[in-house]
């Protein structure tokens, strides 16, 4: 994770029954609403927006998101969703923020989000881009140059005029 993103830890109950976590987990999204799909790098792409990590240790599952600051509120929006559907189909053992646990009886993250990765986001603001575009964290430098490049042309071109 790089400095264009902000993530949350999700642990989930081991499951002996649930061999294909990975599967059962992006069934579940789909089933719920969300389109997933795999990015050539092994991650897992929903709403175009967020990336899904899911390992497997020998006690638990961890399941990360992670958003990208460039959309910051509608990527906290979609991982505050994503994080209550893993509570509707798994047992959720744990959520983690910026490292720190987070009560079990909360159930929307976002304002967590913005109060412990306020400093960071402002970071990005001022030093990558003030712009807001959707893009997940492993499209957002190719967006952004996109925009910069055809930003460059649209300005030429008024210029021109």
């Amino acid at each position: 994770m790089g400095m264009e993103s902000f993530f949350i830890k999700v642990f989930i109950r081991k499951d002996e029954n649930n061999r294909a976590f990975c599967d059962s987990l992006t069934a579940n999204l789909n089933a719920e609403n969300f389109h997933t799909k795999k990015s050539s790098s092994g991650f897992i792409i929903i709403d175009d927006l967020v990336e899904m990590i899911a390992t497997e240790t020998t006690d638990f599952y961890e399941v990360v998101f992670i958003g990208c600051f460039s959309c910051f509120s509608a990527a906290c929006n979609l991982i505050n969703h994503l994080t209550n559907t893993l509570f509707l189909h798994y047992d959720v053992l744990s959520v983690k923020i910026m490292g720190n646990e987070i009560d079990l009886s909360v159930r929307d993250f976002t304002g967590i989000f913005y109060e412990e990765y306020e400093e960071k986001h402002q970071w990005f603001r001022a030093n990558i881009t003030d712009k807001a575009f959707n893009a997940s964290p492993s499209t957002f430098y190719e967006r952004l140059r996109c925009m910069k490049f055809w930003g460059g042309i649209g300005n030429m071109l008024k210029g021109m005029k």
